[in-house]
């Protein structure tokens, strides 16, 4: 329900990148970049999830079990959230779109 209305107040765009920064990193400050300014450009947040994406993928091995467990039980309940929520409907739309132009056809998911 929180990241229900998170997504309707902030955009749902802006609040997936974010909680992915955060599960990425464990919850803690240190792995992250800082920004001054918290509204970001399309392309700062894109870099941004790229960056999380590199840092997931480097840092995986140094995460303790609690902490695996509960980004897996993170990433589930935002996949359920993202499929389901209707405050979610446009992500879904331009996550379809991304899908289809980078040749994955973007058939399983519906706004």
């Amino acid at each position: 329900m929180v990241i229900r209305r998170l997504c309707a107040e902030l955009g749902a765009e802006r609040v997936y990148c974010k909680m992915a920064a955060i599960v990425v990193e464990g919850g803690s400050s240190h792995g992250g970049r800082k920004h001054e300014n918290t509204q970001l450009s399309q392309e700062e947040e894109k870099e941004e999830e790229e960056d999380t994406a590199v840092a997931a993928s480097s840092s995986s091995s140094s995460h303790s079990s609690d902490d695996l467990d509960f980004s897996a039980a993170m990433v589930e309940a935002m996949n359920l959230i993202l499929l389901t929520a209707p405050e979610c409907a446009g992500m879904r739309k331009l996550l379809n779109g991304a899908a289809a132009a980078a040749g994955g056809g973007g058939g399983g998911l519906h706004p």
